[in-house]
């Protein structure tokens, strides 16, 4: 089983989206370093294996609610990209559109 987390905090542009179970990339480059590095205009989206770091983002640090997604990517492991995880998240990119995450509130 490969599940993965993922934080967006309220005042982020694609919390609407996250309601639905949906994570869309920004598009642009492919480069996972530069996205590791915030350049996030790229075909990836990140995600966590610690739910914690993902509700810490999703909160923003407790500041502000939020949603944590949560994907099983068990079948979907050619989605996956490893990150260089330069901040030490426990990041894995995820290539294209996430639809069908299961939602949590916080």
């Amino acid at each position: 089983m490969t599940i993965l987390w993922r934080g967006i905090s309220k005042e982020h542009p694609s919390y609407a989206k996250a309601l639905q179970g949906k994570a869309e990339p920004r598009g642009g480059h492919d480069n996972t370093q530069k996205h590791n590095g915030g350049d996030t205009k790229s075909i990836f989206t990140s995600w966590t294996r610690d739910k914690t770091l993902a509700e810490n983002y999703a909160t923003k640090w407790g500041t502000v609610s939020g949603v944590v997604l949560e994907k099983d990517f068990s079948t979907l492991q050619n989605q996956l990209v490893l990150s260089e995880d330069m901040f030490y998240e426990d990041e894995v990119l995820v290539v294209g559109i996430v639809e069908n995450a299961k939602v949590h509130l916080i």
